[in-house]
């Protein structure tokens, strides 16, 4: 089956001051290739700063790539102009981390639902933000359609935030943390939501978290990010009861366990800190943090290779 959406080699780098008179170049995104199919969720998860957002805003090209393609249903988004590029974001959507910010806090529901519509210039808008608020279960949508933001509590801004995604019916959602900043009982809420809308609208999302325990709730594959690299990608199950990169597992083996006779067993901690993405060690990115590292891990950088029943992992240990 043919990728949904398809990046290969993409690499995002900024330019940061170290001095006044120097430049660094930080490289955010570096070389990551993967694949999205229809109805599929990957979930990408890893620590923060390790260019998770980066690479999902560029597979919308919110953020322009550095280096490498990106495609979308065989198109090769990078080369289009603004006219096609138009064209695309019908189809492509994102949900921001954080409810609060980013929803216009001077516009009711109705009109922050409805400003997709009048930009793609479509009609019939009140039936469709009606039934896109149902969806989403925001009822009555009559009276929600009239509170401001500020009159919503925090996991009904991330449903409105949700219905402004949708409206324009995308087959490919960005969702950022969509349940890092609202309480635990809104995010079963919210992810059942989403699960459910996947199904029934054939959506495909890519899910970025840092908590393993969401993504191993709503996602069908895991790709592990580490400092701009995808180190591992598989099916949730496999990557999270067989890790195979040092790095997954330091972050299964940290989710904590609600059994009380655990806690006093002690768990192995990741020590350090990740490196200055302007200053990468050389070699493996996780050497200098890898209890498992040998020569060639601190001179030769490995490669994502495919080991079998889906699985790819980036380490010399394999």
């Amino acid at each position: 089956m043919e990728p949904l959406l398809k990046v290969e080699n993409l690499s995002v780098y900024f330019m940061s001051r170290r001095t006044l008179f120097s430049k660094q170049v930080v490289k955010a995104v570096d070389g990551v290739s993967l694949s999205i199919f229809q109805g599929e969720t990957l979930g990408l998860v890893g620590e923060s700063g390790c260019g998770k957002t980066t690479l999902g805003r560029a597979t919308l090209l919110l953020v322009r790539p550095t280096a490498g393609k990106i495609y979308f249903r065989g198109v090769e988004l990078t080369g289009l102009d603004d006219d096609n590029l138009r064209l695309f974001r019908r189809e492509g959507q994102i949900v921001f981390q954080d409810p609060y910010s980013s929803l216009n806090p001077f516009m009711d529901v109705y009109h922050i639902v409805e400003e997709p519509l009048i930009i793609h210039g479509i009609n019939d808008r009140r039936e469709r933000v009606m039934e896109t608020l149902e969806k989403v279960r925001l009822t009555p949508p009559e009276e929600i359609a009239l509170k401001y933001p500020h009159q919503l509590s925090g996991g009904q801004r991330q449903r409105v935030a949700l219905a402004r995604a949708l409206i324009l019916k995308p087959r490919y959602i960005v969702a950022d943390e969509p349940v890092s900043m609202i309480d635990a009982s809104s995010r079963v809420e919210i992810l059942e939501l989403m699960k459910g809308l996947q199904k029934s609208e054939g959506i495909s999302f890519l899910y970025i978290t840092h908590d393993i325990a969401t993504s191993r709730y709503f996602s069908d594959r895991l790709a592990v990010m580490y400092l701009g690299k995808i180190v591992e990608l598989g099916p949730v199950p496999d990557v999270l009861w067989e890790p195979l990169h040092p790095y997954t597992k330091a972050l299964v083996e940290s989710v904590p366990e609600p059994d009380p006779r655990n806690r006093f067993i002690e768990r192995p901690m990741l020590k350090g800190e990740p490196p200055n993405p302007a200053r990468k060690p050389p070699g493996c990115s996780f050497h200098p943090r890898c209890p498992y590292a040998f020569d060639r891990c601190r001179g030769e950088e490995p490669t994502l290779r495919y080991v079998g029943r889906g699985r790819y992992v980036a380490c010399h240990l394999y």
